[in-house]
């Protein structure tokens, strides 16, 4: 391999890294069922030590970094809601039925096991 091979190969890398990172946080587009599962399971991973910590012996650093990535998990979890809801042919606004007590627990059985749309829609094109 050529240096010239090999940076090409690392700028590609990252650019694949960024275009992931951006996929996070952007409420645009669609994503299949697999890939929304899998967010959600990395998320509930990723807050899973806030539930186990004791919160009288908890410094003040530690409540922020907890709050930071608690924040974090949230806005990755509703951009990867609006995403599948985009799938299934409806406005990512369907997030806020997910809120509502008892019957949101329908609307996140939709976006984690209805098939999306085969075709391309106005929310982007066809991920499958």
């Amino acid at each position: 391999m050529t240096k010239e091979t090999l940076n090409d190969s690392h700028q590609n890398q990252r650019e694949r890294y960024i275009t992931l990172f951006k996929s996070l946080f952007s409420f645009k587009g669609r994503i299949r069922r697999t890939k929304y599962w899998i967010i959600n399971l990395f998320l509930g991973l990723l807050i899973f030590p806030i539930y186990l910590t004791d919160e009288n012996n908890v410094s003040i650093s530690a409540l922020i970094g907890m709050f930071f990535l608690a924040t974090l998990a949230v806005w990755i979890g509703f951009a990867a809601s609006a995403k599948r809801y985009h799938d299934l042919g409806k406005s990512g606004w369907w997030i806020i039925f997910q809120l509502i007590p008892i019957v949101g627990y329908a609307f996140i059985i939709y976006a984690a096991f209805f098939k999306g749309q085969e075709h391309d829609n106005k929310y982007g094109s066809n991920p499958y």
